[in-house]
């Protein structure tokens, strides 16, 4: 009963590595930075983490890998970069490891925790926006300025605006839990989002380092196009992946 249990999974597993490859090399769009490939959007991306949510972090890690090498084997987009496949590799088992924890976790609870965070997010960047512009003189200011203009905007409107994010993102998760009231939408999404976003601020290091040219550029007019795109894509991600595995259940091909 095991070995039929492994068996399932790691055919299960494949078919997910092909489809994403074939999907990835049919459809796929690369945006170049300063000559060189910077950003890839392909709705192969809606399958890359599939075997991590359905079987856990050896099979996304190893499947994640698998796909980085036959993708650049079967569509080459430049030379190979062992940094970035280890870096989809740990995507990969980042993604399995904390589904694996907060699968079973209450949705309702799950929600009431991920407003909390994101309110207090939004508190905090109120008050360090406030403070700067009437405190100036505080001590409290003086340290958050310590580190630098550019870098207080994200202690300050750059929080605000992650709290905007996460209470659309609530809104999102409300009217798609109108339509099923069993969605994992909004489990997904965070466990998406944060697997996405290692990788690409990771990815991002990686190909300043490979590519010269990407130093031309600030490291944040490099990222936050990529971060964004991300975030995008991830979000339409957790959709469709929601809607793909409450389908396999209902098919019985897989119990969730």
């Amino acid at each position: 009963m095991r070995q039929n249990e492994v068996t399932k999974k790691v055919v299960y597993t494949a078919l997910l590595i092909a489809l994403t490859v074939a999907m990835r090399y049919a459809l796929s769009i690369m945006l170049p930075f300063a000559g060189v490939s910077g950003m890839r959007i392909s709705p192969s991306v809606f399958f890359t983490k599939m075997p991590a949510v359905l079987f856990g972090p050896l099979y996304g890690a190893i499947s994640s890998g698998i796909i980085d090498i036959v993708c650049l084997i079967v569509k080459p987009e430049g030379s190979f970069i062992p940094y970035l496949t280890l870096t989809a590799i740990l995507g990969g088992f980042i993604c399995g490891f904390l589904w694996k924890n907060i699968e079973n976790i209450n949705k309702r609870s799950f929600k009431i925790v991920f407003g909390a965070v994101f309110s207090i997010i939004g508190v905090l960047g109120v008050v360090n926006t406030i403070a700067a512009s009437f405190f100036k003189d505080s001590a409290y200011t003086l340290m958050l300025l310590s580190i630098g203009e550019k870098r207080y905007w994200f202690l300050s409107i750059g929080l605000i605006c992650a709290s905007v994010f996460g209470i659309i993102l609530l809104l999102t998760d409300y009217f798609v839990s109108k339509k099923d009231s069993d969605s994992l939408f909004i489990k997904l999404l965070c466990v998406l989002l944060i697997a996405n976003i290692i990788v690409t601020t990771l990815n991002t290091f990686v190909l300043r380092i490979y590519f010269p040219a990407l130093n031309s550029l600030s490291f944040m007019v490099f990222y936050i196009p990529r971060l964004v795109e991300e975030v995008i894509v991830t979000v339409l991600q957790a959709y469709i992946m929601a809607y793909l595995l409450k389908l396999l259940n209902k098919t019985k091909l897989i119990k969730l």
